[in-house]
């Protein structure tokens, strides 16, 4: 044989080689889209247990928008923005912090349509990171995202707490609110989504649904009432150009610092992300849910507080009182104290719908992360019980987070609310990430595995790690 012919052969059986390796990928896609076909079972994640795709789009946008529940948000958390701009930042800030978010929820939108996977941002941190930082950014990202949630989960659950305590206060004026009380009704709360989360709601998707419509059934109630009946209604000038400082800080800094209140209308807009194995069709549900909690909540949030603001008599009352302002706020528009209870009733109702719809979505998050060896004894908390089909451990978990952060109520009273913090939460958080790094995440945690369906190259399957 010459030596050519020799050449010739080889590069025949390099093309045969070539040709099978191509079959033989193929073939594995085949078996891929076969383990898959069924569309209610997701199998985004390579290697890793299926969950049920019981989520439609109706479901995923009431799910989401009772995570953020913009307006009750607004409503809950308004003595910051007036406080701090007055409505000035109420109502300029709810314009700007909705564009803000409008922007996320797009970028969000169209990576989850690309990546529909549990992991969400973190995912998305360790596909478009550079490849030497792929592992740690990812896993920062993660840790943070998981105690983004749990601080929305505590915050809440002492909101639903402290409702409750206001009621008990109205009901019987006599009595003394202490903070074990607080951090008692805190915890039963919680255990309630807990149980509730584990063996029921999985069952029962129509609970998100029924939340949402409990939801704008409250908003219309106290939109159309404390505009019917609030007399005297607030001035235009009051409305529309009042800014109140009373922070000592320069005006600028006080109007930044009195956006948590818009911004608390859209804590939890990743929802949809990290519920995306968990729907009928990820690829358009994820991006419609993403953008429609943002399109409803403004249409909800914006004008009610337009109608709160009109409908405070006493602005000095509100700003003076030592009680649950959103109540007095109510009290006043409604002209009946038994209405408001009646309303802060519902709300406590809607707050058990709110952690629920957030405990279920924060769970997946930390699912995934385990999936990914994210914390130690990631192979248990990783599972999937097989009767239930909810990650049991990851939502414990999730509900012991949860749990720890209500002893922070026992360290103050439930008067003193100058105690700040948030830097001491901040400094434990980036303890326990880097002491876990260090300890195991460095050496196990992997980013995600996922299998790029769109890729230009036919049959060949991608692992991004």
């Amino acid at each position: 044989m010459t030596s050519g012919d020799a050449k010739l052969a080889a590069n025949d059986r390099l093309k045969l080689s070539f040709v099978e390796d191509v079959q033989a990928s193929e073939v594995r896609q085949h078996e891929a889209e076969s383990s898959t076909a069924d569309p209610d079972v997701a199998g985004t994640i390579l290697g890793e247990p299926n969950v049920r795709r019981s989520i439609g789009l109706l479901t995923m946008i009431a799910l989401c928008f009772n995570i953020c529940s913009s307006w009750a948000g607004l409503s809950t958390s308004i003595q910051i923005a007036l406080s701090q701009g007055g409505p000035v930042t109420l109502i300029y800030g709810t314009i700007l912090i909705t564009a803000i978010y409008l922007c996320i929820s797009l970028l969000i939108a169209e990576l989850g349509s690309v990546y529909p996977t549990a992991g969400g941002q973190y995912h998305f941190t360790s596909i478009l990171a550079p490849k030497r930082m792929t592992r740690s950014l990812s896993y920062a990202c993660g840790f943070i995202t998981i105690f983004q949630w749990v601080s929305s989960g505590a915050a809440v659950m002492v909101i639903t707490a402290t409702q409750i305590m206001a009621l008990v206060g109205y009901f019987n004026p006599g009595a003394q609110g202490e903070a074990w009380h607080l951090f008692l009704i805190y915890q039963a709360i919680g255990v309630l989504a807990l149980f509730y989360n584990l063996l029921i709601l999985n069952r029962l998707p129509v609970t998100h649904t029924i939340g949402f419509i409990l939801s704008i059934a409250i908003f219309l109630a106290t939109f159309i009432g404390i505009l019917g009946r609030a007399s005297p209604k607030a001035t235009h000038e009051f409305v529309w150009t009042t800014f109140i400082n009373k922070t000592g800080w320069p005006n600028g800094v006080c109007f930044l610092t009195g956006l948590i209140t818009p911004a608390f209308m859209y804590g939890g807009l990743d929802g949809a992300l990290h519920l995306s194995e968990e729907a009928k069709n990820p690829r358009k549900i994820v991006p419609r849910a993403c953008v429609g909690v943002i399109i409803v909540g403004f249409c909800t949030a914006f004008p009610f507080a337009i109608a709160l603001l009109y409908s405070i008599s006493d602005f000095q009352t509100i700003t003076e009182s030592s009680g649950f302002v959103p109540f007095e706020i109510n009290a006043q528009g409604l002209r009946s104290a038994d209405a408001a209870a009646a309303l802060l009733c519902a709300g406590c109702v809607l707050g058990f719908f709110i952690l629920n719809a957030l405990l279920q979505s924060s769970s997946r998050l930390v699912w995934s992360f385990a999936r990914d060896d994210g914390f130690a004894f990631s192979h248990i908390i990783r599972r999937i019980h097989p009767v239930l089909n909810v990650p049991v451990w990851a939502t414990f978990l999730n509900w012991l987070l949860l749990a720890l952060c209500g002893f922070l109520i026992l360290a103050s009273s439930i008067g003193d609310v100058q105690k700040n913090y948030t830097p001491v939460v901040l400094a434990l958080i980036g303890i326990l990430g880097l002491i876990n790094w260090v300890v195991y995440a460095r050496k196990h945690f992997k980013g995600p595995r996922i299998l790029l369906e769109d890729q230009p190259v036919s049959g060949l399957e991608v692992r991004v790690e």
